[in-house]
Formats: C-alpha cells, structure tokens, sequence
C-alpha cells in the first residue's frame, strides 16, 4: 500500500504558496479538513494540498469562499463550477479603459470596458443596436432628388 505524502504545516504552506495563517483561516472556516493526528504529531497530506490549490483556483476566478464551502461540503463538480464562473471585471479601481464599439452605420458607443464583465458588455451591446436599429427603421426615408 502506497503511503500519501504527509506534511507538518510549515512544508504544506510552502507546496501549497500559502502562509500558515491562510491554513488556520481555512480551517476556522470549514474550507479545510483537520489535520491528521492532534497536536505536535498533527499532519496534513496530499488531500490537504490539493484542497487548498482548488481553493486558490476557485478563489482567483472570484468566486466567494462561502460559496466554495458549499461546493465542497455538497460534493460540487469543481470543473463544472470554475467552468460556468465568469471571472469578475478585470479592475474598478485602475484607470479607466475605454472601447469604441460601431453598432450601426455612423453611430458608436463608447464604454468603460473594465468596469463590466464580458456577460454584460454583450448584453449591452445588443440592446443598444437592437434600440438604434429599432429607431432607425421608424424615420421617415428621405426622398432622394
């Protein structure tokens, strides 16, 4: 029988790019099993780093830790669930970026791209030429001389 690996938390915080204080936070949560054993003789395993690398995967996409413990204490697909997650505007604190979008011959919108997500620049986009399209086609057709 193939032992798994065991670490003490100083060797799992460091495979894991972690700081001990982020194992107890994950802990005090829920977000993490117990370690094995109790005290001094206490260990992790393999289980444990892999939970975490999932945590930091799920938690950099942006998805809330509440969330995730409901995932893992539900027995969630993680794939499915990082797949359907959108990953949240790229900054709304950095400088503003803008996008010149053409929706309609000679009309374009100008929008602060980084304060939407990808989701709801598309929605946006298509209500808007869906209205000006809309406009468009109620005025009167000037008659050419």
């Amino acid at each position: 029988m193939i032992k798994p690996d065991i670490f003490n938390i100083d060797t799992l915080a460091e495979k894991a790019g972690v700081s001990r204080r982020t194992i107890h936070y994950y802990l005090q949560r829920g977000l993490l099993m117990p370690p094995c054993g109790e005290g001094r003789g206490c260990h992790y395993t393999s289980e444990h780093l892999t939970r975490i690398k999932e945590l930091q995967q799920l938690s950099a996409q942006g998805v809330p830790l509440a969330r995730i413990k409901e995932y893992f204490e539900h027995g969630a697909d993680l794939f499915k669930m990082s797949a359907s997650i959108e990953p949240p505007p790229q900054s709304t604190t950095g400088p503003d970026i803008w996008e010149r979008f053409r929706i309609a011959e000679g009309i374009e919108v100008h929008i602060r791209t980084n304060r939407l997500t990808e989701r709801d620049k598309r929605e946006l986009l298509k209500k808007l030429a869906a209205t000006v399209k809309k406009q468009l086609s109620l005025e009167p057709k000037e008659a050419k001389s």
